[in-house]
């Protein structure tokens, strides 16, 4: 998910497909519960956060993991509040790369027996 790939000639347009914000979470549902987050026009939106404490407290019952979110540094308008939101438990921040490879390997990196 960090490294977004595919789409006719994006090297002809130098099409940029890095992810700016990422939202992750395992959930015991297949309801895709974070939609409508983002408010704005322009280069700089903004992360509901009221909105985003809402569903996690809705649907704390269905999510199997905490709630990552990744964002690019300088992308968000209300940055500082969404690095806030940060607990160490229940939501974890840091950028787009760093909360995708931290969720794959906490909720995705299986072992086998006798390793």
């Amino acid at each position: 998910m960090a490294f977004l790939r595919g789409g006719a000639k994006q090297a002809a347009f130098g099409a940029d497909v890095s992810p700016k914000v990422l939202i992750l979470a395992g959930l015991e549902c297949a309801n895709p519960v974070f939609n409508n987050l983002f408010e704005g026009s322009g280069e700089m939106p903004s992360l509901k956060i009221k909105a985003l404490k809402q569903i996690i407290e809705d649907y704390q019952n269905k999510l199997a993991t905490p709630v990552y979110i990744g964002i690019r540094e300088g992308y968000l308008q209300n940055e500082a509040d969404v690095k806030a939101l940060a607990d160490g438990s229940s939501i974890v921040v840091g950028s787009p790369i760093s909360v995708a490879q931290s969720f794959i390997n906490a909720h995705l990196t299986t072992t086998t027996p006798n390793e």
